[in-house]
């Protein structure tokens, strides 16, 4: 794209692709963003890729509660596909919903992130013993739990911010600001493991009603566009376009 072009952006616009580039987000990442003048607050309501609204919230400087959350949103949307035997997910994804409600200890939302990555490799791993025709449910599995790893270990981002000694060099703001780009990374992760999660799903049953591998990959080949909106929906469900704007201002300055 051509630099120049960005003179006709909308100021809020230009500014969180001036962050992107100070990050060194590579720009074919936010081409969505940078592709066409628009309004922010539009962008936010029309742009269909999870991972991108949270890099825009990373660079707007939302508050790490909201990417928390949004993050628990997602990897909870597709809990229904890890065993109802493995529980570990399931309590990755409580301990971050936990820490929302009343700031529990970062160690307590890393062990839980922990516990629940290990359920997640457990999963990849088995599926390379299972009958192919399940192997699908097991990656959906595997995405999930992750997803669920991923949101506790965000919010072990955030909490750590509470926990730690500041003094004059390093202060409380200079944390809490490191956090709200981490935070926003770790949900555009598990919206990406959410998505993957998903597909994989739909792959699983489409494969098990055909008994036909080749239906489940044209399935899930299908399924990409439409998850990847569905899990950008879940993210703007949470956070509304104003919270972004409001960011973008407190952080970036006033159009």
């Amino acid at each position: 794209m051509d630099r120049n072009a960005s003179a006709s952006h909308h100021p809020g616009v230009k500014r969180i692709l001036a962050a992107l580039r100070r990050r060194g987000v590579d720009e074919e990442e936010f081409t969505a963003l940078s592709s066409a003048p628009r309004d922010l607050a539009q962008f936010w309501a029309e742009c269909a890729d999870p991972e991108l609204l949270m890099r825009v919230a990373g660079a707007a400087g939302l508050d790490p509660r909201w990417s928390v959350a949004a993050a628990c949103d997602c990897a909870a949307a597709v809990s229904a596909y890890i065993g109802a035997d493995e529980t570990r997910p399931g309590l990755a994804l409580a301990a971050g919903r936990a820490w929302l409600e009343r700031a529990i200890p970062a160690e307590r939302c890393q062990a839980a992130a922990d516990a629940a990555e290990q359920a997640a490799v457990a999963y990849r791993e088995a599926r390379k013993t299972v009958a192919k025709a399940e192997r699908r449910a097991y990656r959906a599995a595997a995405y999930a739990a992750f997803a669920a790893s991923r949101a506790a270990r965000a919010a072990a981002e955030a909490a750590l911010t509470t926990e730690l000694d500041y003094d004059d060099d390093y202060t409380f703001e200079d944390a809490w600001n490191g956090a709200r780009i981490a935070c926003a990374e770790g949900a555009a992760a598990v919206g990406k493991d959410a998505v993957e999660a998903a597909i994989s799903a739909t792959a699983a049953r489409v494969t098990r009603q055909t008994s036909s591998d080749l239906a489940g990959r044209a399935a899930a080949h299908e399924a990409r566009p439409g998850a990847l909106k569905w899990a950008a929906d879940l993210i703007r469900a949470r956070i509304p376009a104003a919270a972004i704007t409001a960011s973008t201002e407190a952080t970036l300055g006033p159009a």
